[in-house]
């Protein structure tokens, strides 16, 4: 089966025809290869069944513009494979950063931790010091503050 390019079949419809049929079947010619373009290679099979007779270099046809059309779908379906795999390495190189980020921030968080209770400690600790040191310390103007009789009358001494 001879294929007839675009250009081809406008140059035949304009030398193999009258003058005033030719502008028309040139428009005829481009609508119907415009048509052939937006239609897919499936819809032309659909249309040769509904024909009836189909002859075989047709369906080798078809099938050809089938096998191109998946083979485009093809490349495009490895490429974006590719384009997936570089993005999953990425992510996971990125989650392997973040784990360590992790980590190490839970390490510092800790260390902080444990340097704040110790802290929280040491300060409880001078607390109850100096509120012992508070203590005796009222106790001792309590004293100064009272007459030998009254400490004896309340037993302070």
């Amino acid at each position: 089966m001879q294929t007839i390019s675009r250009d081809t079949a406008e140059r035949m419809t304009v030398v193999y025809m009258p003058a005033e049929l030719a502008s028309e079947a040139e428009e005829v010619v481009k609508d119907f290869f415009h048509e052939l373009h937006d239609t897919m290679p499936l819809s032309i099979t659909d249309i040769a069944k509904e024909m009836g007779s189909v002859n075989v270099s047709h369906i080798i046809e078809t099938l050809k513009l089938n096998l191109e059309h998946t083979s485009d779908m093809m490349k495009t379906l490895e490429e974006n494979k590719v384009t997936l795999k570089e993005k999953i390495a990425m992510l996971k190189d990125e989650k392997v950063i973040l784990k360590e980020e992790n980590a190490r921030l839970s390490q510092r968080l800790n260390l902080i931790s444990e340097r704040h209770d110790e802290d929280q400690h040491k300060h409880a600790e001078e607390l109850r010091e100096i509120r012992t040191k508070l203590d005796l310390a009222n106790v001792q103007i309590m004293k100064l503050c009272m007459t030998a009789p009254m400490r004896k009358r309340l037993r302070l001494d």
